[in-house]
């Protein structure tokens, strides 16, 4: 006779890891980017560590020992008795260039953790918590006039993040669908100082401060069919779609009159709204990919749309526009059950993205477009069907031109995708 039992250990990590989670990756703020004052901040990577180092790769993406959150199902590629945690760390270095300064500037941070396993032969289910955007600039812009010289000083921090509940469906051993049920919470907080120079002036010292909190579900779907071609190669078509969605806010807005003089200060209160209520309008976006399968090699693209246009923040589209993106990545490991040679166990990743941002400042006729290389490895860990996986991403954003500012980043990213057995099973006599 034949008793599955269930590891008592995992339900205990599962919890702790959880609550670990909301405290490390809520507290996000992973950017110091002049253009995450635009929308809802700069919007986080999509997948992991191993999307990363494959361009951004995902839409058609299978891998039963890595999660892929980029399509929910994904998830019916896990093993029957396997349970998955991943856990990521990224650091971001940005060099951040205009006409005239340039600054170099660095951030890591916990980006996310998240945990696949089954639930049935035909039920599958994947739970974590990651970042969507993140807000994080410190801007001054000198203004010089003949009656009224200025300065204007711009601010900003935060971000907001998902706690996600996955599941995916295998209708057919070659289809499955699946969505992720999302919790999205987090603060961003805006201020804007403007200061005259001319002393003459210094009772019309402004700053308007706007702290934004969303908390409310969001919801997106997937689908991916597999199948063989010419009785050797697996190929994969998938699809993402997320539709508009309202997203709950609420506004503190605070406005003062400020100066100092003669040792002497006074605040005055111009506009004091606490607790409004509106809507953060978050755009549809669709995406499609594939990949095709070897016994040593994988190669994949994707393309990804998002209607900015109908991004609305409270009854404002802050000037967005539509985004497009493409990425392309392959993935070689020269022989996977190799005992000799442990690099022969490795596998070696590389992709490219294209990408023309949401980001179009209209009085100046441009949409910045981003692009950037990629590059990573998954090593096996000894004597366990863990992996390490490192990415390495190489890109820019924007232009110096038209006072604009260019950003040349470097994405380093460390991934630990833990596997252990979800069910154990004894066999008495």
């Amino acid at each position: 006779m034949i008793h599955t039992i269930f590891n008592i250990r995992n339900i205990i990590a599962f919890f702790a890891i959880i609550v670990f989670s909301a405290i490390a990756v809520g507290q996000n703020n992973f950017t110091s980017s002049p253009y995450s004052r635009y929308g809802i901040g700069e919007i986080s990577s999509r997948g992991f560590c191993q999307n990363d180092a494959l361009g951004g790769l995902g839409i058609g993406l299978r891998n039963n020992k890595s999660l892929n959150i980029m399509n929910p199902a994904s998830y019916s590629s896990i093993d029957t008795l396997t349970f998955i945690f991943e856990f990521g760390v990224r650091n971001k270095s940005v060099y951040v260039q205009s006409s005239d300064v340039s600054e170099l500037m660095h951030n890591t941070n916990i980006s996310y953790l998240s945990f696949g396993f089954p639930l049935t032969k035909w039920w599958y289910g994947s739970i974590g918590l990651i970042p969507l955007s993140s807000v994080g600039y410190n801007l001054k812009e000198e203004i010089e006039s003949a009656t009224l010289p200025r300065e204007i000083f711009y601010t900003g921090s935060g971000g907001i993040n998902k706690f996600y509940f996955g599941n995916s469906f295998k209708l057919h051993k070659t289809f499955s669908i699946g969505v992720n049920a999302s919790y999205m919470f987090g603060t961003i907080e805006q201020m804007k100082t403007l200061k005259f120079t001319d002393t003459s002036y210094l009772y019309m010292n402004l700053r308007t401060q706007n702290n934004i909190t969303i908390s409310d579900f969001y919801y997106n779907l997937g689908l991916q069919y597999t199948n063989k071609m010419m009785g050797k190669y697996e190929y994969t078509l998938g699809a993402v779609f997320d539709n508009k969605h309202n997203i709950s806010a609420t506004r503190n807005t605070l406005a003062t009159n400020f100066y100092n003089k003669g040792g002497s200060s006074l605040v005055d209160t111009i506009i004091n709204t606490p607790d409004e209520k509106g809507k953060i309008a978050l755009p549809m976006n669709f995406g499609v990919g594939y990949t095709i399968k070897g016994d040593k090699w994988m190669f994949g693209t994707d393309y990804y749309f998002q209607n900015w246009e109908s991004f609305r923040l409270f009854g404002m589209n802050d000037s967005l526009a539509n985004s497009h993106t493409v990425s392309a990545g392959a993935e070689y490991t020269p022989e996977k059950s190799s005992m000799s040679n442990f690099w022969k166990r490795v596998t070696y990743r590389f992709g490219s993205h294209y990408s023309k941002s949401f980001l179009r400042f209209s009085e100046k006729n441009e949409q910045l477009n981003d692009v950037g290389i990629s590059f990573g490895i998954a090593m096996p860990v000894k004597k366990s069907r863990s992996i390490l996986n490192l990415s390495l991403e190489l890109g820019s954003r924007g232009t110096t031109n038209k006072n604009l500012i260019r950003e040349t980043y470097m994405n380093i990213g460390i991934n630990f995708s833990l596997s252990d057995s979800w069910f154990h099973k004894y066999k008495f006599d």
